[in-house]
């Protein structure tokens, strides 16, 4: 893989920042999310490149996770995703999305809070304790942070039942500790009927609070019965696969096939595409044989 300079890397940043910001991205939110000052971001979107340093551009290179060649396209999950989101924003829901690993989730939620000034993106990792979780929260928001938990708790509350038609976006929940699921419920019953609540994990997810709450752990049950959704997610058919690999020129018929046949997930699609691509530069040039040597995923142990 050919190492990128570091003026393709600051075009790549730019080019990141703009479009978020084109989305309808609050600028100070954005800033607060990338970990930099708004006049950074501001350098940033108009290539001053004098006034950021070289290690900024790299770790929002980094954190942004550029990939200028995949694009955003309106999947059923995708579709699926941003309406539950809508209507928890609209209607001041708690719902959940559970499902398997590459169904969509993270690009329509992130997509989602992009999109929405009072939708907060929220990826839970396993690292999180009380203060971080509502740290990460409070960043969403755009809110500083330097405050103890329940100062934290009192802004997050404040900020989700001072604006209309807000919702709180948590991916990778099932990565979070009791103590967090259970401030989740604290969140919900100070906002209930001024924001909603997306919680989102894989098939695990809801595993773990149907188990924890059979076990009548301290707070489960409650939790659970706050929840008033579930979102399932839908592998991708044969018939989006080729949607799919038609935006990027792939019509071979033989191709189209392999995929639908190999392919289980949209992360797994995302990875066959792009890696072919950079092999047959463009996408009808795409072949079988190509596909069979990037040997991706468990298909890498069968030969």
């Amino acid at each position: 893989m050919t190492t990128l300079t570091q003026q393709e890397r600051q075009s790549a940043v730019q080019q990141y920042v703009v479009s978020r910001l084109a989305t309808g991205m609050v600028q100070n939110k954005l800033a607060t999310e990338l970990g930099i000052s708004p006049a950074h971001l501001i350098n940033v979107r108009e290539g001053k490149w004098t006034s950021v340093s070289d290690e900024v551009v790299n770790r929002l290179f980094a954190y942004a996770k550029i990939n200028t060649k995949w694009r955003i396209l309106e999947t059923p999950n995708y579709k699926a995703i941003t309406e539950l989101c809508m209507d928890c924003m609209e209607n001041n829901h708690f719902r959940a999305i559970a499902g398997f690993t590459g169904g969509g989730k993270t690009v329509a939620l992130r997509s989602f809070a992009d999109r929405h000034p009072n939708a907060a993106y929220v990826e839970a990792n396993i690292l999180m304790n009380r203060k971080s979780f509502l740290s990460a929260i409070c960043r969403a928001f755009g809110m500083h942070i330097d405050d103890t938990a329940e100062g934290l708790m009192n802004k997050i509350v404040d900020r989700m039942i001072s604006e209309e038609q807000t919702v709180l976006l948590i991916d990778d929940a099932a990565k979070l500790k009791d103590d967090c699921f259970r401030l989740l419920q604290v969140i919900y019953d100070k906002t209930e009927g001024s924001a909603g609540i997306v919680i989102a994990g894989t098939e695990k997810l809801k595993k773990y609070l149907d188990r924890s709450a059979a076990k009548d752990k301290l707070s489960y049950r409650e939790l659970k019965r706050r929840i008033s959704f579930w979102q399932s997610l839908k592998k991708p058919t044969a018939v989006v696969i080729k949607k799919v690999a038609e935006v990027y020129e792939i019509v071979d018929k033989d191709v189209i096939q392999w995929l639908a046949k190999e392919v289980q997930d949209y992360g797994t699609l995302r990875n066959y595409i792009l890696n072919a691509l950079k092999v047959a530069v463009v996408g009808s040039n795409v072949s079988v044989a190509i596909l069979n040597d990037l040997h991706l995923g468990d298909r890498a142990y069968r030969d």
